[in-house]
């Protein structure tokens, strides 16, 4: 019998595929001990190799097979009869032999089979679950891995696998409610299951992102609610700081609902501030911002634009008041009421009133007693609640029936005029055509003797001691000018002088009515004829143009 053959000088560190090969190499040679040495070393590096067992038992069984019919001697041919006995010998077992290697390789499959068919079930399993996993079919996840686990019990893969599709399917459930509430806006469960998952799975979706926005949806709901109920009870400046603060924290929240609340809020706090008796120059200087601020958000709004206006322009009056120039205020205040009697809720009437009688008491401790009545009639055309003081100063100034010296006429008083432009140009007609008489500056004042039919111009006297022509809108007055003689007066200013003592020989007194009539409260009517002839008006400078 020959003896098993080793493989010597093999390199160590070889793999155990190399040595699979070499094996099988051997074996389909039909080398058994070379195979069996291969297959002997897989076993050592590899023992758990698929079917290893199973092959070496085989190829042992084929080397006991060899040794039952050692090799003949080819050296002795004088025995020629044995030969021919093994040759019957061989025809006799080769039948026998393939029954044998059939039956050992139907063995060796059917040993094989199960191991071969359980490990493709398993990863088929598990690979199903691991692909429903990544879909986020957490039910068919969680299905494939209990079938697993099911069939191979304790497999790590099956273990973890399950717990995985567990655990997600759980916050799956809890996200979709979280989604679910958003939607109705109950903010307070949005968070409280966000938090949930954010708990099991830190980096779960988007859950982070959402949790932020659902906390400044909360926000700025809250300041919303918190706006309306301060509006729904007045309360002007805490709407306007809820709502400020709301759209610092989510400029989107119901854009144009909260832009267009802000806007009248704006407009009414304003009106609030400057309506307040007394406002100081802070106060106005308030409104003045919140005009601005609602002009941001609907540039085009007129009203706004005009209060806004008007109220630099009462804050020009409360500084004057507050360096004590009346003039300045009293003039500030009749642009106002021009554009708007009713402004700032009326305390710009007031404070005009209380100008206009003051002025008319300074005037009538002087002596201009014209100058009184006027302010006066216009004080009393005011929008005030309480006019009783000017009435009975007015009663005051009305002239008793005295004699008269002569029989020249009682001047009626004339309203004036305050430029508000920084400069002005008085013309020699009533159109920018005409050539330049003189210029005024800001708070200038001239005596109103004159209109055009439009009553856009005005004459005014005197510049250089001639009447000139001024435009309507840059100049201030509170006289009506619709009253106002249409055309050029005399240059001269007609002098308002007290009425004259009586002298030795009166002539015809003119009566209470006579006098009364001649007032401004009227439409100035030609002076009726007197006793004697009363000395002609001197004639207007040649180098002004006739009246057009």
């Amino acid at each position: 019998m020959s003896e098993p053959r080793r493989v010597s000088g093999e390199p160590s560190g070889v793999v155990p595929d190399a040595l699979y090969e070499q094996g099988m190499a051997h074996y389909q040679r039909r080398e058994w001990h070379l195979a069996l040495d291969y297959f002997e070393r897989l076993q050592d590096v590899d023992p758990n190799w698929p079917g290893l067992a199973s092959l070496i038992d085989e190829v042992r069984w084929f080397i006991q097979l060899e040794q039952v019919h050692p090799d003949a001697d080819p050296v002795l041919p004088e025995r020629a009869a044995p030969s021919r006995r093994f040759k019957g010998k061989i025809r006799w077992l080769a039948p026998v032999l393939i029954g044998v290697m059939l039956t050992a390789l139907l063995l060796w499959w059917q040993a094989g089979l199960p191991g071969l068919g359980g490990s493709l079930e398993r990863d088929t399993l598990y690979n199903r679950g691991q692909a429903s996993l990544s879909v986020g079919d957490y039910v068919a996840a969680r299905e494939a891995f209990t079938q697993l686990a099911i069939l191979s019990p304790g497999d790590p893969g099956a273990v973890e696998g399950l717990e995985r599709a567990t655990r997600l399917e759980r916050l799956a459930e809890a996200y979709q409610a979280a989604q679910s509430a958003i939607a109705d806006e109950a903010w307070d469960t949005a968070e409280e299951r966000l938090r949930q998952v954010l708990a099991a799975d830190p980096a779960y979706g988007d859950a982070a992102d959402l949790l932020a926005q659902v906390q400044r949806e909360r926000t700025a709901s809250d300041l919303f609610a918190a706006g309306i109920a301060a509006y729904d009870s007045n309360d002007i400046p805490g709407a306007i700081g809820h709502l400020e603060r709301l759209v610092e924290a989510d400029p989107d929240y119901q854009h144009d609902a909260v832009r267009e609340l802000l806007f009248v809020l704006y407009v009414r706090d304003a009106q609030a501030l400057l309506a307040t008796p007394d406002a100081g120059q802070d106060a106005i200087r308030k409104a003045i911002a919140r005009y601005g601020k609602a002009l941001s958000l609907r540039p085009r709004n007129v009203q706004a634009a005009n209060d806004g206006q008007l109220a630099n322009r009462f804050l020009s009056v409360r500084q004057a008041l507050d360096r004590s120039d009346p003039d300045a205020a009293e003039a500030a205040l009749a642009a106002i009421m021009q554009v708007d009697t009713e402004f700032a809720g009326g305390q710009a009437a007031e404070m005009y009133y209380q100008l206009l009688t003051a002025r008319a008491d300074e005037a009538r401790s002087a002596g201009r007693e014209a100058e009184a009545v006027a302010a006066l009639q216009a004080a009393l055309a005011l929008p005030v609640a309480d006019v009783s003081i000017a009435q009975a100063a007015l009663q005051i100034n009305q002239p008793t029936a005295t004699p008269q010296a002569t029989a020249t006429p009682v001047v009626a008083p004339t309203p004036y005029v305050e430029v508000q432009s920084d400069t002005l140009n008085v013309r020699l007609g009533p159109g920018t055509d005409y050539p330049v008489l003189g210029q005024v500056v800001l708070g200038d004042r001239f005596t109103l003797v004159g209109r055009n039919e439009a009553g856009d111009w005005l004459v005014v006297c005197c510049v250089d001691e001639q009447a000139g022509w001024v435009t309507a809108r840059l100049v201030s007055t509170a006289a009506d000018v619709g009253l106002l003689p249409v055309g050029l007066a005399p240059t001269r200013v007609p002098t308002a002088t007290a009425l004259p003592t009586v002298a030795a020989t009166p002539t015809v007194p003119a009566t209470p009515t006579q006098v009364a009539t001649e007032l401004p409260t009227s439409t100035p009517q030609p002076p009726p004829p007197e006793p004697s002839t009363p000395e002609p008006p001197p004639p207007p400078p040649t180098a002004t143009p006739p009246p057009r």
